[in-house]
């Protein structure tokens, strides 16, 4: 809790509880469930009832990709989370939790992490978020195999690829988050 953002480990948590069952007109029901999350349960699997439609795009288009692994749905806080800072239109250190964090075997390099986050361009604080990420990816960019942002514009997912350096550059410009999308995304 200092007045500015300092860089700290994040610890692989232990366990987590989460829902498996929801209740639908009285009745319990199973979730849907993906394989391969990092903290999967016996069956292998990881309940994924409380991803939006967006979110499942995401998951299940990146599990196809080569070199696929694993892959870790960020918690909103706590020292299992990864959080990259930011600040919001007043100023102020605010914590962005992207969504995601792949793994893959990246040919040549071994296993990396990849940052991918779904997240409305709509939302009040898009382009706060965005530029965060932004600054983020160009400080710790090596670290990573991808760092990307998502939203969905004109019905479709668009994806900014945080990593490219005047793709950057444009974010940390732009009017606002469509914009940004718009100038600087390509489909998902």
């Amino acid at each position: 809790m200092s007045t500015d953002p300092q860089r700290v480990s994040i610890a692989m948590p232990r366990n987590r509880q989460e829902e498996t069952q929801r209740e639908v007109d009285g009745e319990p029901q199973r979730m849907e469930h993906r394989e391969s999350h990092l903290l999967s349960g016996p069956d292998g699997l990881f309940p994924v009832g409380k991803l939006n439609d967006d979110e499942l795009a995401v998951l299940d288009t990146e599990s196809q990709r080569p070199g696929f692994l694993a892959w870790y749905r960020n918690p909103t806080g706590g020292r299992d989370a990864l959080g990259v800072a930011y600040q919001d239109r007043h100023g102020e250190w605010r914590t962005l939790r992207p969504d995601f964090v792949f793994f893959h075997d990246v040919v040549g390099v071994g296993v990396r992490p990849s940052i991918v986050d779904p997240h409305g361009a709509w939302l009040p604080d898009a382009l706060a978020k965005l530029r965060g990420l932004a600054r983020f990816a160009e400080q710790y960019g090596q670290e990573f195999h991808r760092i990307e942002a998502i939203s969905k514009i004109d019905n479709r997912l668009r994806v900014i690829d945080l990593q490219v350096e005047k793709v950057r550059q444009r974010v940390l410009e732009a009017a606002d988050a469509e914009t940004a999308y718009l100038e600087n995304a390509i489909a998902y």
